[in-house]
């Protein structure tokens, strides 16, 4: 991977960079190796997981890694983003957020987790909702610190006391999405407070993405 000098003094500052090819339509991510915290076993089961879930499910774009000496480089399919979101008509949100539920139900059955489930991270292209940025470790050094690859407001309180990211997450960040994509009267993170609560008394055992759908629908 040929590097331009200023590609290589931002990616040893913050830890990653990436940049769009035009021409084959791909987006490219590149990783430091060493910045990426998690055990290199669970790094390499993560990476074998999303390039499977990529080729099997419609809403993750076709997912690649691939390593070059110190780096790691995903190569994804870039895709165009149709419509902004809050330009959506309700009838053909409620359709879109049940597909979407029933997807990430499916993303939990595997028992993969996410972390960074909220609006920057959802695309509306081929007309349905595509879930991105997958992130190979869920700790990493980003910014030369230490960080949880989660937005702050959607990290689940019980996952900021216990050091780690897991599943409530999930649930919160779409959760809020699902919210503010429905009614779209504040910003997502405005229902931060009120899907805690939801999150924290949940008690799906199953379809628990579906279940949160039909609650705020109804």
């Amino acid at each position: 991977m040929n590097l331009s000098e200023h590609q290589k003094l931002k990616l040893q500052a913050k830890g990653h960079i990436h940049w769009i090819d035009k021409k084959s339509n791909n987006i490219y991510k590149i990783y430091k190796k060493f910045n990426l915290l998690d055990d290199l076993k669970d790094i390499e089961k993560r990476l074998s997981q999303i390039v499977k879930l990529s080729s099997s499910m419609d809403f993750i774009p076709q997912t690649n890694y691939f390593y070059e000496e110190d780096l790691l480089v995903m190569k994804q399919k870039y895709l165009i983003n149709k419509k902004k979101l809050n330009e959506i008509d309700l009838l053909e949100k409620m359709k879109l957020i049940k597909k979407f539920a029933q997807s990430l139900d499916k993303l939990y059955e595997e028992e993969f987790v996410h972390g960074d489930i909220n609006r920057k991270n959802i695309i509306y292209s081929e007309n349905k909702l595509f879930l991105i940025d997958f992130e190979p470790s869920l700790l990493q050094i980003k910014d030369q610190t230490k960080q949880w690859m989660s937005t702050r407001p959607y990290r689940h309180h019980a996952d900021i006391q216990n050091n780690n990211i897991t599943a409530k997450s999930d649930f919160l960040g779409f959760a809020c999405f699902a919210k503010w994509f429905l009614f779209n009267s504040n910003c997502p993170q405005h229902y931060v407070k009120e899907c805690s609560k939801i999150i924290t008394k949940l008690k799906f055992q199953s379809s628990p993405f579906q279940n949160l759908t039909k609650l705020f629908a109804n």
